[in-house]
């Protein structure tokens, strides 16, 4: 068993706190919905803008985790190749469904529900992430030595044995 590297570690810290600060601030705008709370405006806003540090940092370390040290963080050609994948996507929805958040929780009663769907869109996003994290461990472990398949050139699999 190998121990991960610095750089994992701190992306696993990150997205506990994107996660954190999805999952209380949406959750806090609904749970104003559902039981009609007054007082519910700094909860939010505060993991909010959690989640939004969590998610730009993540994306960051993407970066950084590519070059391998420290210049990755703010390597500008890097987070150009990133911001053109799905990460980027993920991070556009995620940005934008904090702030949809955000701006609801200053509209008066109209923006509880303005809020409550920048959450479900935040929400989305972090979900997203959480697939595409998933479907790239899984490409991983199937195009692995030994595991029946033969990754080619062009990114296509073959069986193996089916390669001349």
């Amino acid at each position: 068993m190998t121990l991960p590297d610095i750089w994992s570690l701190a992306t696993i810290a990150t997205k506990i706190a994107l996660y954190l600060g999805i999952l209380i601030s949406s959750g806090t705008v609904f749970t104003s919905l559902v039981f009609s709370l007054k007082i519910y405006r700094s909860i939010p806003g505060s993991f909010a803008f959690l989640g939004l540090c969590a998610a730009l940092l993540s994306f960051s370390l993407l970066s950084a985790n590519l070059a391998g040290d420290a210049t990755g963080l703010l390597d500008v050609e890097l987070l150009q190749l990133l911001w053109s994948t799905q990460a980027g996507t993920t991070l556009v929805c995620q940005i934008m469904g904090m702030g949809i958040l955000t701006v609801g929780l200053f509209m008066g009663p109209l923006g509880r529900w303005v809020s409550a769907l920048g959450g479900l869109a935040y929400t989305n996003a972090a979900l997203l992430c959480i697939q595409s994290s998933v479907l790239a461990e899984s490409d991983r472990i199937d195009s692995s030595p030994g595991s029946g398949s033969v990754a080619t050139l062009d990114g296509c699999e073959a069986p193996a044995g089916a390669c001349p």
